[in-house]
């Protein structure tokens, strides 16, 4: 059994063993002291008593400076009734190195757990989309969520982007004519004006109704031209500025056979259709007496209808049967002279 004597050396009493066994454990935070009365008189109990106090006291302050806040893992047990200097009567903080992460703490997008209630950012979240060719407008592609109420550098607030390799491309530019869709309303071209061009396939300048553009400039694409009056595209002795002659062909195009003398006219100034936009019905008229061929293209130029009309009075009824809605180009030609009359005629769906 060690024994305690107690003297005074520099103003500190120093407990040594004697006749009764004080011990002192510090385990994880939790101080304990026990003592022994044996063959102990009264007044040295007390000076024994006022000794482990002391020694209580600033092995706590010793343990303040070491201990972490409101850190469940860094407790202290003692009979005092308020908590000494550096703690706090709960077990809270889920991380004691940051003043900032509290219960009472306001939950901030940092990708931590600033109110110590387990969710990092459980905030309300936001979508963004990358923005690669930095126009303002993103990527529906490639959508980023977070709890950012701003959309970070390289990212916008919407999808509405169709080319985000190009910047020239967005909803907010003026569509050009240039065969692309720049303002991203899935029309290319669109709300341009529209010029009609045929194909010249023999190259004599002077094109067939055959194949036909629809161009948004006023200069036709190369192998086009703005003219139509070519009776043989494939021929280019054959056009309307060739001399007619003896060979059994309608050399100048005036729908008349080795003659010099033409009668032709071209289909009377008056001719109407109606009504245009239409939904596939149409009355047409004309000359009494007239009979022509009626032919519908499509924008891209294609055939997409074919019929032919005898007008027995000055009007003609007939129908597009199963036409798409569409900008079509009416063609009505005179099948005695192959003068023709053209008109853009719009379809509903």
């Amino acid at each position: 059994m060690f024994r305690f004597i107690a003297s005074k050396i520099q103003n500190k009493l120093i407990a040594i063993f004697s006749v009764f066994c004080l011990t002192i454990f510090s385990v994880s935070g939790m101080l304990h002291y026990w003592y022994t009365e044996d063959s102990l008189d009264e007044e040295l109990g007390k000076k024994l008593l006022a000794v482990a106090h002391a020694a209580t006291l600033q092995i706590n302050t010793e343990l303040v400076s070491k201990l972490t806040r409101g850190d469940e893992n860094s407790r202290i047990d003692t009979c005092l009734t308020g908590a000494p200097a550096g703690f706090v009567a709960n077990a809270l903080d889920c991380n004691d190195q940051d003043s900032t992460q509290n219960p009472a703490a306001a939950e901030v997008c940092d990708g931590l757990d600033n109110d110590c209630n387990g969710l990092a950012d459980d905030l309300p979240f936001f979508t963004y989309y990358f923005d690669n060719d930095g126009d303002g407008f993103g990527d529906e592609n490639m959508p980023f969520d977070t709890c950012l109420t701003e959309a970070p550098a390289g990212f916008a607030v919407n999808a509405l982007d169709c080319n985000d390799q190009d910047s020239t491309i967005n909803p907010g530019v003026t569509e050009i004519c240039d065969g692309l869709d720049n303002d991203c309303n899935n029309l290319p071209d669109d709300g341009l004006p529209v010029f009609l061009f045929f194909a010249d396939s023999d190259g004599d300048g002077f094109g067939a109704m055959d194949v036909v553009s629809l161009y948004c400039e006023n200069v036709p694409p190369p192998g086009f031209v703005p003219d139509s009056t070519d009776c043989d595209d494939t021929n280019p002795l054959v056009n309307p500025a060739a001399p007619e002659i003896v060979d059994g062909i309608d050399n100048d195009c005036d729908g008349i056979i080795d003659t010099d003398v033409s009668t032709s006219q071209p289909i009377a100034a008056g001719v109407q259709v109606y009504p245009n936009p239409t939904r596939g019905n149409l009355t047409i008229y004309a000359q009494e007496g007239e009979e022509c061929d009626m032919t519908l293209y499509s924008p891209a130029g294609g055939l997409q209808y074919r019929s032919s009309l005898f007008f027995t009075a000055n009007r003609i009824e007939t129908n597009l049967p199963d036409t798409p809605g569409g900008v079509y180009l009416l063609v009505l030609r005179r099948l005695n002279t192959g003068q023709m009359w053209q008109q853009k005629l719009v379809i509903l769906d």
